[in-house]
């Protein structure tokens, strides 16, 4: 018999998890769009019979432009009917509105466009896109609501890029708004630290090492787990082997905890070796793990709707439950196990005594960026890693590329948005002595270190 490879029953998983998420309802969030053009400099309003808006202005019409600095709207829309005033005597007219897009290098990056008029786009004084505008049908003095209707590659030089807009009003309204898909939106709290990308590993999870101050990542794939500094080097790849395609790592007591396809398997920190095996009975995809202060080991099966405990060498299915259905990330308190659950796109908290379950917190469709859940998957969220902040509260991720904060009543602030370029945020690792914040991004072969201390959000 063929068996599936780590990193198909991973995609295997995957797919399902999205199967189900398509069908699944869920609530709006309020949180930064990242990528919003923001600043722009709008020019007078000038006749469009004397224009062709087919060309990058000449140098006569660039003369007679009068330029002025202009904000948008906190939702990105520049509502250039409420800014300036038709050209006296003229049916045709536009205004031209320009910015920056800077890159480190030579590439092509996403932007997408919403106009409820009619819109030329130049870059770097070549036209690449017309179109005549969208939107409900409204007078042009009304900006109304605006969605995302185009989205256009752009070339980009090295360095900054100019990009001009030609904006004529329509029966749709006139207003306009522009979005860096790629952009990558950071709290002002946090720091990027550093970075390795182009891994031959493929990080699943990561766990921190306060005694030996290293860092440890499971690769899913290749059946290890890997060893590095604080500061992003590796020190040693592959440093733990004979492992089964090891998921979720945590150190705790002395030792280094990873769950793996049949169970759970206990590393001495020294010599990599694994030491001990705890089997999982009936628990097709065990995935992340917590530890208690008594050394209980909680695992998740993320194929079933099962918690899993290890005690004292014993295992025992803990909890099975419909609320908890394809159970992920998972953080223990003193009276609480908080439970990522994938189904629903939300934490749920079950009490170590009773094992009642309640919803703490939610994740759902983004419905103040619909650009960013319908590139990603409908239901627009996909919990992972979950870790606690060191004052009652929690950091969590959506794989898609958000890392989240949770103060102990469940209010979320929004710390990390990679969803754009997709730089995805798998099982993560927390220092809250440190600040320090590293994630792993699994299929993307990437590791990314930040620094964000939850007493300055």
């Amino acid at each position: 018999m063929k068996l599936a490879t780590p990193s198909c029953l991973r995609l295997q998983l995957l797919a399902g998890v999205l199967a189900l998420l398509a069908a699944s309802p869920a609530g709006a969030t309020d949180e930064p769009i990242p990528g919003l053009v923001t600043d722009w400099s709008l020019s007078q309003t000038a006749p469009v019979n004397d224009i062709d808006v087919e060309r990058y202005p000449d140098a006569q019409l660039q003369k007679f432009l009068q330029w002025q600095p202009v904000q948008s709207e906190p939702t990105g829309l520049v509502d250039v009917a409420h800014l300036r005033q038709p050209f006296p005597g003229i049916n045709s007219y536009c205004v031209y509105a320009r910015t920056t897009l800077h890159a480190e290098r030579k590439e092509m990056r996403a932007f997408t466009l919403g106009c409820s008029g009619a819109l030329s786009l130049y870059l770097n004084g070549r036209v690449l896109f017309r179109s005549q505008g969208d939107g409900p049908g409204r007078d042009p003095s009304s900006s109304g609501s605006l969605g995302w209707s185009n989205t256009i590659w752009l070339s980009l030089e090295e360095g900054d890029n100019e990009v001009l807009l030609a904006v004529s009003p329509t029966a749709a309204g006139w207003s306009f708004k522009g979005r860096d898909l790629d952009a990558i939106y950071l709290h002002p709290a946090g720091t990027k630290l550093w970075e390795l990308s182009g891994l031959a590993e493929m990080p699943e999870s990561v766990a921190y090492d306060a005694q030996r101050q290293v860092l440890y990542t499971s690769n899913f794939v290749n059946n290890c787990i890997c060893k590095l500094s604080l500061d992003g080097h590796m020190i040693a790849s592959p440093w733990a082997t004979d492992l089964k395609a090891p998921g979720g790592v945590k150190f705790s007591r002395g030792k280094l905890y990873t769950a793996e396809r049949s169970g759970v398997a206990e590393i001495d920190p020294d010599s990599g070796t694994v030491t001990q095996r705890f089997a999982l009975e009936g628990a097709p995809f065990p995935n992340d793990l917590c530890l208690d202060e008594s050394g209980a080991i909680y695992v998740s099966d993320s194929q079933t709707n099962r918690i899993y405990k290890i005690t004292d060498g014993k295992a025992e299915l803990w909890l099975q439950d419909a609320a908890i259905n394809l159970p992920n990330g998972l953080m223990v308190t003193k009276e609480k196990l908080l439970v990522d659950v994938m189904s629903d796109g939300t934490i749920k908290a079950v009490d170590l005594a009773t094992k009642r379950v309640e919803t703490y917190v939610t994740l759902g469709d983004d419905k103040a960026d619909p650009e960013r859940t319908s590139r990603m998957l409908p239901h627009g969220a996909l919990l992972d890693g979950l870790v606690s902040d060191g004052k009652g509260g929690c950091l969590f991720s959506d794989y898609f590329g958000r890392i989240f904060h949770a103060d102990a009543a469940g209010r979320k602030t929004l710390l990390l948005d990679r969803s754009g370029p997709r730089q995805f945020c798998a099982d993560f690792e927390y220092v809250p002595d440190l600040g320090l914040l590293v994630i792993p991004s699994l299929f993307e072969h990437r590791l990314t270190a930040y620094r964000i201390k939850v007493e300055d959000l």
